[in-house]
């Protein structure tokens, strides 16, 4: 009996770490960062592109496991959020969006949370628009999310 316990007991410890674990980006994310470039410059937004190309340097590092947990743990840390609260920005948005509202909730002091909510509900370009005149460095704000160099990555 005392083995069943402890078996359910190190499974759940186990399951409970393995939903809590930040989920790297994929091929998917950063086809649709790519196919939101495309978008854009399509509707004559060419200045966004400078912006989403620093994105994409932090979505395609974060393919790495490793490396994606340091670039949420510095979001997690800078926002002042949970691991928890990052999944479930992370479970509707890829790396790049991600940095793009963390660049703007870090240059506006505007909660990460409020920017994410906003960028949900409106999309990159209205956030961007909105916040633009406000944050010129946007683009140079997202690279500080790159992580060192190390031999781990």
């Amino acid at each position: 009996m005392k083995r069943i316990v402890l078996v359910s007991g190190i499974l759940l410890l186990f399951s409970y770490y393995g939903v809590c674990e930040i989920k790297p980006s994929t091929k998917n994310d950063i086809i649709s960062s790519f196919k939101n470039i495309d978008k854009l410059t399509e509707q004559g937004k060419e200045n966004l592109v400078n912006i989403y190309m620093s994105a994409i340097e932090i979505e395609k590092r974060a393919t790495n496991p490793y490396l994606a947990k340091e670039i949420a743990k510095k979001i997690i840390d800078t926002s002042k959020i949970s691991e928890k609260d990052f999944n479930v920005i992370r479970s509707k948005n890829g790396f790049s969006e991600i940095s793009i509202a963390w660049a703007i909730s870090r240059l506006t002091k505007i909660p990460l949370t409020t920017i994410v909510s906003e960028l949900n509900e409106y999309g990159v370009d209205y956030i961007v628009d909105k916040y633009g005149p406000e944050c010129e460095h946007i683009a140079s704000e997202i690279l500080k999310l790159n992580p060192k160099k190390t031999a781990q990555n």
